[in-house]
């Protein structure tokens, strides 16, 4: 079942069919249509921009979290990233949220990001816990320490949400699948 506070085009459509019929019973008989039959479709365009500008999903969340983390990354802004990060963080790699904000420190002054593109991100979600498949293009400056080699770094990661008591979503683990399509063991 489709969800207007998900996809508010659903309101968006309702609402230019009722204006198309509008139009059709004004012509058949413009005595029986008053003006402010208008007012209904007008109201629904204003409540499904309104839902989807006050209200945000969990799926909406999850991407702002990224999309948070990703800025900080790029700004090499350790303190934002780690307000995405959970306290409880487990992840294969790095153990705790100290040891991942450490070596996330170290390997973003020598990267030098200039810009992060997302390539794709599938979310999935049940209850309180969330998982995102996400693909990045890494693009280093010139100066950094691997853009001699390559200016572009092409990652595959799988980042494990968890919904916090305020209805946030923090990273609660993460896992590099691959770099560069290489896989990592």
């Amino acid at each position: 079942m489709f969800s207007v506070f998900e996809n508010p085009w659903i309101l968006f459509t309702v609402s230019a069919i009722l204006v198309v019929i509008i139009a059709i019973i004004r012509q058949i008989s413009p005595e029986k249509c008053h003006s402010k039959l208008l007012l209904v479709p007008v109201f629904l365009g204003a409540t499904a921009f309104g839902l989807d500008l006050f209200f945000k999903t969990d799926y909406e969340k999850i991407e702002i979290t990224i999309k948070r983390g990703i800025e900080a990354a790029v700004a090499q802004d350790i303190e934002v990233l780690g307000s995405t990060i959970s306290d409880d963080y487990s992840g294969v790699m790095y153990h705790s949220k100290e040891v991942l904000l450490n070596a996330c420190q170290s390997y973003l002054s020598m990267i030098q990001l200039e810009k992060v593109r997302i390539r794709q991100n599938i979310i999935t979600i049940s209850s309180a816990k969330g998982t995102s498949q996400l693909r990045l293009v890494l693009f280093m400056q010139p100066q950094s320490d691997f853009a001699p080699g390559k200016s572009l770094l092409f990652l595959k990661l799988e980042l494990y949400f968890e919904k916090t008591a305020n209805k946030e979503w923090l990273i609660a683990g993460s896992k590099l699948i691959t770099v560069n399509d290489d896989p990592i063991n």
